[in-house]
């Protein structure tokens, strides 16, 4: 087990970090195991975190970006962490700002999600961290090119003191990268499993009806609601993806014209198509796509992705995380590529 410093107060403060949505996830599902007392049914946390208990010790929340709207859904608090370290701070001037911001908090020890190609301040984390003697962990929350994202710019593989895992892909990709076996541990998704936990169900939810008329959407209506991903976007940063989402979303579209069948949904029966950007989408992404007629198409980020899963009738995409998180609610699911991990119960890409 890593064993922290003693914070001011003699106590532990662990610091949770984020800037993507799907890391923030399983950051907040730690946060929440750890309100209740909980931390301990994870072996893999109780090795790296340690045997933290919730009336003694502290987690520090920080959000970047798109971090920040998970938590506020959470109804939990995060600071803000361009607040604490300026975007404006670049080099060993950030460094310095991340050093100084960890020792004025009591920080002894960091728990981050895992950066992507166009952020590495979780890198900068982990370095910072080493350099004051404090341990730092990683979560991974996809199996989307793991190794790309402990590479900084330079080439150079950077790795906290453990990674936490939910594949055997992974880890096989990490070790091939130099992180060696003895620092890694896999766990369950925790996202998914404070979903399980939390057994919200579509007719319990209070945002239902709402947020279907926001969408227009009539009683009558079936609603398939498309995840979007960012694969173009990250595409262009250096990280290529499997599909493209433009032609998926055009795929589906013209499949739900045709009047067949898909999910639970049955052929002829009268659809909507919503379409959900990725948080990290190019502005303006989808408005072209947007029209009325025989089966109207909606481009909405209206309520949490949690309300949009329960207020659809069919969740559809590529490897998504909604795709998951609609599973584990009991919601109908689907993925429109074979290239996705999801159980593909349709092929559009034959269409």
């Amino acid at each position: 087990m890593v064993k922290s410093q003693r914070g001011p107060s003699g106590g532990q403060r662990v610091l949770l970090y984020a800037r993507d949505p799907g890391a923030a996830n399983q950051l907040v599902a730690v946060q929440s195991l750890f309100a209740t007392g909980r931390l301990g049914e994870v072996p893999a946390l109780v090795e790296t975190i340690g045997s933290l208990t919730a009336d003694r010790d502290t987690m520090l929340a920080m959000a970047k970006d798109f971090a920040v709207a998970v938590w506020t859904a959470a109804g939990l608090v995060a600071e803000d962490w361009n607040v604490a370290v300026p975007e404006q701070l670049t080099g060993e001037a950030r460094n310095a700002k991340i050093n100084c911001m960890l020792r004025e908090r009591g920080v002894t020890a960091v728990v981050t999600g895992v950066d992507d190609v166009d952020d590495h301040d979780s890198m900068a984390l982990w370095q910072v961290a080493r350099s004051l003697g404090l341990p730092s962990i990683a979560l991974l929350d996809s199996h989307h090119s793991p190794q790309r994202r402990f590479v900084r710019q330079t080439g150079a593989a950077e790795f906290p003191d453990w990674v936490v895992a939910q594949d055997a892909g992974s880890v096989a990709a990490l070790i091939a990268l130099g992180l060696p076996a003895t620092r890694l541990r896999l766990t369950d998704n925790l996202h998914l499993a404070r979903l399980a936990r939390m057994a919200i169900s579509a007719q319990g939810s209070p945002t239902r009806r709402a947020l279907r008329q926001s969408w227009d959407a009539s009683d009558a209506e079936y609603v398939v609601l498309f995840a979007s991903e960012n694969t173009r976007e990250m595409a262009a940063a250096g990280r290529p993806g499997q599909w493209d989402e433009l032609a998926l979303v055009d795929a589906l579209a013209a499949h739900l014209k045709a009047a067949r069948a898909i999910g639970p949904i049955p052929s002829g029966a009268p659809c909507r198509l919503v379409i959900r950007p990725h948080p990290r989408d190019t502005v303006g992404k989808y408005e072209s796509r947007r029209r009325a007629g025989e089966v109207p198409i909606v481009v909405s980020a209206a309520g949490t992705p949690i309300d949009a899963i329960l207020a659809a009738d069919l969740i559809a995409g590529m490897d998504s995380s909604l795709l998951y998180e609609a599973q584990s609610l009991g919601q109908a699911a689907i993925a429109l590529t074979p290239a996705s991990r999801f159980p593909c119960l349709i092929d559009l890409t034959r269409a």
